[in-house]
């Protein structure tokens, strides 16, 4: 399998990759530089490249190319979740139009509906139109045809454009005029990255032979009955990466080139974070790995000042992200981040079964690496008064934000009812559904089993807050 990598998590998923077997095309120069790689210039079967956010990476490409990355790369990343959209890129469908509203038309595609932005049309016109973009509920459309290859893509219409990855080229000039003289009868031209590495010849023969392919999507739509999809385009997956695996990559990483802990972690922050990871790890000679340990720490530091408001996303499995009651930083040391709370309202607290009252506050503790977190809820007076212990995947530490996705089943803790074992059912659903993965939920019940016994073994009058980041974080 061919695959191409860009983005902050470039060295290390091309090094797993390669460890499997697969082969990189069109490295970065500081990819190639690191892993010694020979100039292959060949078209990818498979792209990889940064979701939005950096929390990730999005797998796009054949069948077979994907699937051959996702194997590779799930067996690697001991949290990574992978969701894949069921629209495919630069697939091409005959839809109907259902809906005109948000300044554009909402099209029936089979099952599902994309969006064409800006588009006027009426409701129940049948219109061809292919995916641009691939999103989690509605893709962005486009109208008309478009007939994909490895270096260029037909557009029905008009006009002549490069790709990203091409702008600024010294090949880029040399291919715009190679499209003018094309004279394409009703179609554009979209040069592809692989473009700048492909002998004249070969560009010639594949755009003669996607203008065949464009003749045949072209009478097939004639043909077909709305909504029906005409050419099936290429898979796309997004590979979510946690707290768990960004360590796992920093140590593949390190293998080759000098890393910071939690590399992966702060590219993650933003531009400015970003840079001070390249400045530190540029160095020459390279800083001694305590002297790059303490950076990495001073800047978790720096993201979590004392007294400070730190915010938590509570990630659910089946995508749903959730804000919970935010918190004041009341210290980061070592990897442990404590959090006052305070609650609002009445009633009762979820899963204690115990009553909400004026005065109320909790001590939110995360560490990193950790499977489990837990929340101490505290009367006004400080009588500890129940303990929810949150099963997920290991938290991402960000400046004034703690993520993680929740695995579902938890353990609360009463001195009165002792340690009770929560959602287990909901676990099972969710990993019989597919929401979630059989490593992912084998982990979480062991997790939450471990927990629940351990707090059962113990005299409900001997629990503090000592014992409570023993018994969560020793798993």
């Amino acid at each position: 399998m061919l695959f191409r990598v860009r983005g902050i998590y470039a060295t290390a998923l091309t090094s797993l990759l390669m460890k499997e077997g697969h082969q990189p095309t069109q490295a970065s120069k500081a990819v190639a530089s690191r892993l010694s790689l020979p100039p292959i210039t060949l078209p990818p079967d498979v792209d990889i490249h940064d979701l939005p956010g950096k929390g990730g990476v999005i797998i796009e490409g054949d069948e077979g190319g994907v699937e051959e990355a996702l194997k590779a790369l799930m067996e690697k990343l001991p949290d990574a979740t992978a969701r894949e959209h069921r629209a495919r890129l630069n697939a091409v469908y005959k839809g109907v139009v259902t809906e005109v509203r948000n300044g554009g038309c909402y099209v029936e595609l089979g099952g599902f509906k994309g969006f064409i932005p800006k588009a006027s049309l009426r409701e129940g016109e049948e219109v061809a139109v292919t995916v641009v973009k691939c999103l989690p509920e509605n893709p962005i459309l486009s109208v008309g045809l478009r007939v994909a290859g490895s270096y260029a893509k037909l557009i029905q219409g008009h006009g002549v454009s490069i790709g990203r990855g091409l702008r600024g080229s010294r090949k880029a000039e040399e291919l715009l005029t190679l499209a003018q003289a094309l004279k394409l009868q009703g179609w554009g031209i979209r040069w592809r990255r692989s473009a700048a590495y492909a002998p004249l010849d070969e560009l010639l023969e594949e755009v003669e032979l996607l203008k065949k392919r464009a003749e045949q999507c072209l009478r097939k739509v004639e043909e077909s009955k709305a909504p029906a999809m005409i050419t099936p385009g290429d898979r796309v997956v997004e590979l979510r990466i946690y707290g768990a695996s960004k360590p796992k990559l920093d140590e593949v990483r390190a293998e080759v080139c000098p890393t910071i802990p939690r590399h992966h972690l702060l590219k993650t922050w933003g531009k400015a974070y970003s840079m001070v990871v390249d400045l530190l790890e540029s160095l020459q000679p390279p800083l001694p790995k305590e002297v790059m340990a303490a950076a990495s720490d001073k800047l978790i530091a720096k993201a979590f000042k004392p007294g400070s408001k730190a915010f938590i996303r509570h990630l659910k499995p089946t995508g749903e992200a959730l804000s919970l009651t935010p918190g004041k930083v009341v210290s980061v040391e070592g990897g442990l981040l404590k959090l006052e709370r305070r609650f609002k309202g009445r009633g009762v607290y979820d899963g204690l079964g115990v009553a909400k009252e004026e005065g109320d506050w909790g001590l939110t503790v995360f560490k990193e690496g950790s499977w489990a977190s837990y929340t101490a809820y505290f009367s006004k007076a400080g009588l500890l008064k129940g303990v929810y212990f949150n099963v997920s995947t290991p938290p991402d530490f960000k400046p004034g934000e703690v993520s993680y996705l929740d695995l579902i089943v938890d353990v609360a803790w009463t001195p009165q009812a002792g340690a009770r074992l929560m959602d287990v059912e909901e676990l099972e659903k969710a990993e019989k559904q597919g929401i979630l993965s059989k490593h992912l939920a084998e982990k979480a019940l062991k997790v939450a089993k471990g927990l629940s016994h351990s707090l059962s073994s113990r005299d409900p009058l001997s629990i503090d807050l000592s014992s409570l980041t023993r018994l969560a974080f020793k798993s």
